[in-house]
């Protein structure tokens, strides 16, 4: 029996009492032995009154083994005397447990019933005992264990996971090429052809960014040890580049050429020359600030607008092309007819060169070169027209060809003599130009002259009546003076050229025929007319005074003049 017990007053009408053992937390019911003389009395004890009088001396939140009252109950309505075990006092229990890899601190617990109740204080305690890293401890899920009505299994502590560093990072400052977006709601013709617009950049931009690795920051496991990072690869740009260079602090690309870029994984190449397979479907039409290669065709209804050289490996067909420089085309350019939206527009900045033009209009700031034949086609250059002079039938059928400096052929019309007009035509405006450059160029050179001549006055005088700022300012304004003179002159110097290759005597346009010369052919001389009207050889047509006329031609004039 225990040593220190807790009697509560027996109901009379009931005859037990309750004990409690404070040493073993037990709380017992105990029903007293009747006399000998006492007569047996049927007991009406019922479980409400057993509780009250438990809850009386703060026992009802204990733990009760199953059916334990009911059965004292029974034994007290047989007057079974004895001390019987009704409940029991438990502490609250805890179970804690880190994981193999130290990632996770686990927790076991059982609430209290009637005994000590679980408290945040009293799992610090056992945490610090396991030397868990206070970093890593959950402080909300530390609540649910401290206040938890019932049993719970949780983590309350986790390791701070690693945060490995970043690979490096390549980013594009720039597209190849922009999508197109068309307004199907808008009132305007919608043309599917229109896919992309084609980018360019400048010199000296930043096309790329390199963004380094980073080393990561190291994480934690619930007992304090570090879990190392794993560090970012770390990457440079391509070695191969082309159009761009790499920074000094080595974290971007910079372009050194004005071009088209073709951005890559780690590069961007700035190409001044945008290369396509084909202008087709998959490209759309072509718009760009720069030169554009095509290894195939320019096919059908496409457009091409371009500020330099356009150069087309296979054909042209039905397209509108514009280049601010020269147009080579390996095969030919043809269409159906001159002229309307299938007609076939060519405008070139500089010369032209094809294999045939068939149909087609064309017009060129420079000389045309042709291997094989024109025909039925509208032609003005301001330069010379070359048909087969290097190589080619060098044939001429049909249409209108103009130029302002001369026409060479191999042989004008057919034996079906379709008519076929030559024009030539001096370029007054050119002349005037060329004469107007002259001039401006001469007065900049003379200004450079004067400018260089003051400042060696004075930079070389030893005694110069004004010193400091103000001398070194003057000085300072001629030279800045001086490198602006000398960039208009180079300008005016690279114009010269173009515009005096426009510019031709009227003794030198001439018309020539190196085999033959058909009837019918029609040649226009500024305002003067010669009409072939029978077959002739080698024939060369020149003006001479106010007439036109046909002579044979020398062979000394076959071979074509190279143009200015």
């Amino acid at each position: 029996m225990a040593d220190q017990t807790t009697p509560t007053p027996t109901p009379t009408r009931a005859g037990f009492t309750l004990e409690l053992d404070e040493s073993s937390g037990r709380l017992y019911g105990v029903v007293p032995k009747l006399d000998a003389d006492a007569k047996l009395t049927t007991n009406i004890t019922a479980m409400p009154q057993l509780r009250a009088a438990i809850s009386a001396i703060g026992c009802d939140d204990c733990y009760f083994p199953t059916d334990s009252l009911s059965l004292f109950l029974k034994k007290l309505d047989r007057h079974e005397s004895g001390r019987y075990v009704l409940a029991e006092r438990r502490d609250a229990s805890l179970s804690l447990q880190v994981s193999k890899d130290k990632l996770q601190l686990r927790i076991q617990a059982l609430p209290s019933q009637g005994g000590v109740p679980l408290s945040i204080e009293l799992i610090q305690q056992q945490l610090a005992k396991l030397n868990i890293a206070e970093q890593t401890i959950k402080s909300d899920r530390l609540l649910l264990v401290a206040t938890a009505t019932e049993a719970i299994d949780i983590v309350v502590a986790e390791a701070i996971p690693p945060q490995n560093g970043y690979d490096t990072t390549f980013i594009p400052l720039t597209d190849s090429r922009l999508i197109v977006e068309h307004n199907s709601n808008s009132g305007d013709v919608i043309d599917l052809r229109q896919n992309f617009e084609f980018l360019t950049v400048n010199e000296n931009v930043p096309v790329m960014q390199r963004i380094p690795a980073t080393a990561g920051i190291d994480g934690m496991n619930v007992e304090g040890k570090a879990i190392t990072a794993k560090a970012g690869k770390d990457l440079k740009f391509d070695k191969k580049l082309e159009g761009v260079k790499v920074s000094d602090d080595g974290l971007h690309l910079i372009s050194i050429v004005k071009g088209h870029p073709i951005v890559g994984p780690r590069s961007v190449r700035v190409d001044p020359v945008m290369k396509l397979d084909a202008v087709n479907i998959h490209t759309g039409h072509i718009r760009f600030d720069g030169s554009l290669f095509v290894k195939g065709d320019i096919e059908s209804h496409f457009k091409v607008d371009v500020t330099g050289d356009v150069i087309v490996a296979g054909a042209i067909y039905k397209t509108q092309l514009k280049a601010g420089g020269s147009v080579q085309v390996k095969g030919g350019i043809q269409a159906d007819h001159i002229g309307g939206e299938h007609g076939c527009h060519i405008s070139s900045g500089g010369d032209l060169t094809a294999k045939f033009l068939n149909q087609v209009e064309i017009t060129a700031l420079g000389n045309i070169h042709i291997s094989e034949y024109i025909m039925h086609s509208q032609i003005t250059a301001h330069g010379s027209v070359n048909v087969g002079q290097d190589r080619g039938r060098g044939i001429i059928i049909g249409g209108e060809t103009v130029s302002h400096c001369a026409i060479h052929a191999q042989i004008l019309g057919s034996d079906a003599f379709v008519k076929t007009n030559l024009r030539l035509i001096t370029n007054k405006s050119s002349e005037v130009a060329a004469r107007r450059l002259n001039e401006n160029l001469a007065r900049r050179k003379l200004e450079a002259i004067q400018l260089t001549n003051i400042l060696k006055k004075i930079t070389n005088n030893e005694t110069p009546t004004m010193l400091g700022e103000v001398q070194f300012d003057k000085t300072e304004k001629i030279r800045n003076t001086l490198v602006s003179l000398q960039l208009k002159i180079a300008e005016l110097e690279n114009a010269l050229p173009a515009i005096e290759a426009q510019t031709t005597p009227t003794d030198e346009l001439m018309v020539t025929a190196k085999k033959r010369i058909y009837p019918n052919i029609q040649v226009h001389i500024n305002s003067h007319h010669w009409r072939c009207e029978a077959a002739l050889g080698a024939t060369c047509v020149q003006q001479r005074d106010k007439l036109v006329v046909a002579s044979h031609l020398e062979p000394s004039k076959t071979k074509s003049k190279k143009p200015k």
